[in-house]
């Protein structure tokens, strides 16, 4: 029997997954500075080569910006390009509307499910605390802060 050998993953591919990760899921905003390369390598317990590796090649896929002397940030227009086509899309075929409707009852369901099975009590504390926002809002009758909380609920 014959075995193959095992690559270990370079480590600015690790951290290029890593940040990666961070952005997707939210934890990175766009606009959002990351710290300096040298805060960054401590917090990876890395050396500098490769973390600067790993942003060079999320600038490559565009994630990430860099400003000359100001630092590097998370790409503002990252969704952009996935939103267009799709509104597009929306806005010429009926179809789809429905389509997309299904989709996201389906989705949300089983995320609702999930989010409830896995959630901590910090997750519970701060989906409390929206919705409390909500109602003041609706309370007052101010649908500009109803609208803000509602937005804030729904990125937590």
């Amino acid at each position: 029997m014959a075995y193959q050998r095992i690559r270990q993953p370079k480590l600015s591919d690790v951290i290029e997954q890593e940040l990666e990760r961070l952005i997707v899921e939210g934890t990175l905003s766009a606009g959002q500075q990351l710290p300096p390369e040298r805060e960054l390598a401590k917090q990876f317990d890395v050396s500098r080569p490769s973390i600067r590796e790993a942003i060079q090649r999320l600038e490559a896929k565009k994630l990430l910006t860099r400003r000359q002397g100001g630092g590097t940030f998370v790409s503002e227009n990252i969704w952009k390009s996935f939103s267009d086509p799709l509104l597009d899309l929306l806005s010429s075929h009926n179809e789809t509307q429905l389509d997309l409707l299904e989709a996201r009852h389906a989705m949300e369901g089983i995320s609702a499910y999930f989010a409830a099975l896995r959630g901590t009590d910090e997750d519970f504390a701060q989906i409390e605390a929206c919705l409390g926002n909500i109602r003041t809002a609706q309370e007052s009758g101010d649908v500009e802060a109803e609208a803000s909380a509602v937005m804030a609920f729904l990125v937590h």
